[in-house]
């Protein structure tokens, strides 16, 4: 990752990014290698990887740059699963297409800004114009509307195999790769993820793998 070179208020902005396209993040590194005030931490083309290493302190960013448009989530999913753990962290979107198609809809699930991928001189400038912590006001908004990651305190007692099967997806394991470690056909493997999802009350694969992260299930 790039060196820590702070600017001249002493400070060093941890910046982590999240995108699928590779040329694009390796465009990133070398966008902020010289960057003064800002260390890059972390690329992931990984979405829920990326929201494990933000709740880790270790690794949590105070700025991430979320392409819009991941497989299997979207940036304003991943935006709003961080927003739910009342983390303070800056989110900043990324498109190749019209910034005005998401406005709405990034402002509600609490991001910061939405700029075109291709304008790098306005984002290098966002980037470095972000606090070093976002406002507690922001932080409450973005909970107001994504409330449901926050009450889910006490989910019922998952089984081990359905511990087991939602931390290896967590892993980035592919599903016949789970099937052959647990030793169970498909049909069963989908039993237990779905159990494990209904006793966590999660939407989806990556949102009850961020609900065990956050209740530390895993450990």
């Amino acid at each position: 990752m790039s060196e820590e070179k702070p600017n001249h208020s002493g400070h060093v902005l941890r910046v982590g990014v999240l995108d699928n396209d590779a040329l694009v993040l390796l465009m990133i590194r070398r966008l902020f290698a010289q960057q003064q005030g800002v260390k890059l931490i972390w690329l992931t083309k990984d979405p829920v990887g990326a929201i494990q290493l933000c709740l880790d302190p270790r690794s949590r960013p105070d700025v991430i740059l979320v392409d819009m448009a991941l497989d299997g989530m979207t940036g304003l999913d991943v935006c709003r699963q961080l927003s739910g753990f009342r983390i303070r962290i800056r989110c900043i979107g990324m498109t190749s297409y019209s910034v005005d198609a998401y406005a709405r809809a990034a402002k509600e699930a609490g991001m910061a800004y939405v700029v075109q991928k291709e304008d790098f001189p306005h984002l290098i400038r966002i980037v470095l114009e972000s606090p070093h912590t976002r406002e507690e006001s922001d932080v409450k908004a973005a909970n107001a509307i994504n409330g449901t990651l926050g009450t889910v305190s006490r989910p019922q007692t998952l089984s081990g195999r359905e511990r087991e099967v939602l931390k290896l997806y967590s892993q980035g394991r592919e599903t016949k790769e789970i099937m052959e470690e647990m030793n169970v056909s498909k049909s069963t493997l989908w039993s237990y993820e779905q159990r494990a999802l209904e006793k966590l009350r999660a939407k989806n694969r990556a949102e009850g793998i961020a609900i065990c992260v956050r209740l530390h299930l895993f450990d």
